[in-house]
């Protein structure tokens, strides 16, 4: 299933007005540049469209106080990239 249909889906569930909810998981993609490193790493197309969800729903995104990658692409030198893969979010 496409991501953006797979998040529209889910948006429309009522859980999400009513009730608390956490959600983990290894989302497979990158918010944006704090979360990815090494020369030659981009940030997903799809950062912008989850952010916005993560805004209308109300989720906060868990984090430690410093940021680590959490997939490698294992790598050696200027082609290693490293990024923040897994997720723990919750409603207030």
């Amino acid at each position: 299933m496409d991501r953006e249909v797979y998040w529209s889906h889910l948006v429309s569930l009522d859980c999400f007005k009513s009730s608390a909810l956490i959600m983990g998981g290894d989302l497979n993609f990158s918010m944006g540049y704090s979360e990815i490193w090494g020369t030659k790493a981009r940030v997903d197309p799809l950062s912008d469209f989850f952010n916005r969800q993560l805004d209308g729903l109300d989720l906060v995104d868990i984090a430690l106080a410093v940021s680590l990658p959490t997939w490698s692409n294992r790598r050696i030198g200027i082609e290693n990239i490293s990024k923040r893969l897994d997720r723990l979010m919750i409603s207030w």
